[in-house]
């Protein structure tokens, strides 16, 4: 387990800890269970390592490392007869070896990542993507403005999520676990489509809730 690994694996303790109180298991004993869930980054490889990409289904194309593009590489002009029309350019092209699609992209002030790719201004990545902003996310897609965060998708300034997807919004949510659609609430367990709520239980499209269990406070 390297470094970044074991950050991630103690961010994972503090984010069970506050949501259960305790230690559940170690992180990467969820992998299946995330990768079952969720957008994970899918892996090709370029020149002998791996390239993570955003997932998609890929055929007949190539690969490369974001670190190895020259941005500043000229190419050579087309002939006449090689832009005759669309089919023709991009042919052309496709043989100059122009077009590749791009894995481990990290942008501006992005460290500690890992086997993710369209990170930005984010400390501490594993096997995400789509992260802005954040820190401490693993096994997670489309998140911003957030921190531990694992194995959960689409979220803005949400803080101590697990396994959840679509919390967060404008004014923010924490400690929310295996639940959908999450806003501006905090405290949630096993629930759906909840507005400005706190500590709630197997609660189902409700607003300004309060210590509910099943709908009922």
């Amino acid at each position: 387990m390297d470094y970044i690994e074991q950050t991630l694996e103690r961010a994972f303790e503090k984010t069970t800890a506050v949501l259960f109180g305790e230690k559940i298991a170690e992180l990467f004993s969820f992998k299946q269970w995330f990768a079952e869930k969720q957008h994970l980054p899918v892996v090709k490889e370029h020149k002998g390592k791996s390239v993570f990409l955003m997932p998609a289904k890929y055929k007949d194309v190539s690969f490369i490392d974001f670190k190895d593009i020259d941005f500043f590489k000229r190419q050579e002009p087309l002939s006449i007869n090689q832009i005759k029309d669309i089919d023709s350019i991009v042919e052309a092209l496709k043989e100059k070896g122009i077009f590749s699609f791009a894995g481990n992209v990290l942008l501006g002030n992005s460290r500690f990542v890992k086997s993710s790719t369209n990170v930005t201004d984010s400390l501490y990545v594993l096997s995400s993507i789509m992260v802005y902003n954040s820190k401490y996310i693993a096994y997670s897609s489309f998140v911003k403005s957030s921190s531990y965060v694992f194995g959960s998708n689409d979220l803005n300034k949400a803080n101590f999520v697990l396994s959840s997807v679509s919390v967060g919004g404008k004014d923010g949510g924490s400690r929310v676990f295996e639940s959908h659609l999450i806003t501006s609430s905090s405290d949630i367990y096993y629930s759906i489509y909840l507005q400005g709520c706190m500590e709630c239980f197997f609660c189902f499209f409700q607003k300004g809730k309060r210590f509910a269990i099943g709908n009922l406070e």
